[in-house]
């Protein structure tokens, strides 16, 4: 199993109980592995389990997510796995961690590039520039963040147009959006990103997606028409 695959089979909302006892399986895996690379993928898997368990202390995490990165040699595999802790960093919504994220995204996305991914072209390296984004919205740096979430659209637009692809280009497109609407102010280019997320949805038969598209245009400021009309910020649509 690859070291991603818990998190796969646990899904987005997992039950603690669930995500705990999937994380003492990789923990006794990990003890009676017959060579350090299985021992390596048991132990990035008992930190991805781990992550989703509340209240587990975030060094009990890093530190089963480190020796996985420790023994493992596949560049693709190492990849994913410091795209994951990059994640955990990030969740743990602590500002000193920031430095130790971005690390581990910069280490991903060299990783990806030696494994062959074209960086211009990749739906792994277009979740890792939307990791960086979403630091660099939660330390105010918003134009950075726009930047970061239009480079991994350009990405996403590179792609093969498969169904997770369109599911991606659909966050990423929402994302960009909550940066200009919730960030800049800037209410016509966050119109054009959820407009966008919602053609993505559309064109993915994703009922939810439109729904969620669609709240977002609501939450936009009602365009004011005749003398006193706030006009929107400056144009900045590009994707």
């Amino acid at each position: 199993m690859n070291a991603w695959d818990a998190l796969e089979q646990l899904g987005p909302n997992p039950e603690p109980a669930t995500a705990a006892r999937l994380a003492g399986h990789y923990a006794a895996l990990r003890q009676a592995a017959p060579d350090p690379v299985r021992a390596a993928r048991a132990a990035a898997n008992q930190g991805l389990a781990l992550a989703l368990v509340p209240g587990t202390p975030l060094a009990e995490v890093m530190a089963a997510l480190e020796a996985g990165l420790a023994g493992l040699t596949e560049p693709a595999e190492r990849g994913r796995i410091h795209y994951e802790a990059g994640q955990v960093l990030t969740r743990a919504r602590h500002g000193a961690l920031h430095a130790w994220a971005r690390q581990h995204f910069a280490a991903a996305l060299a990783d990806l590039r030696r494994a062959g991914d074209d960086p211009e072209a990749s739906t792994g390296a277009a979740a890792v520039l939307g990791g960086l984004a979403l630091i660099a919205y939660r330390q105010q740096e918003y134009d950075t963040a726009l930047g970061l979430e239009q480079r991994a659209l350009l990405c996403l637009e590179r792609c093969p147009p498969l169904p997770a692809v369109w599911q991606q280009r659909l966050n990423t497109a929402l994302r960009a959006g909550d940066v200009c609407r919730k960030g800049l102010q800037e209410y016509a280019n966050a119109r054009h990103y959820y407009r966008l997320a919602r053609r993505c949805a559309r064109h993915a038969g994703l009922p939810g997606g439109v729904a969620l598209a669609q709240q977002a245009l609501a939450a936009l400021p009602v365009k004011k028409k005749g003398p006193g009309a706030v006009a929107p910020g400056p144009g900045r649509t590009g994707t």
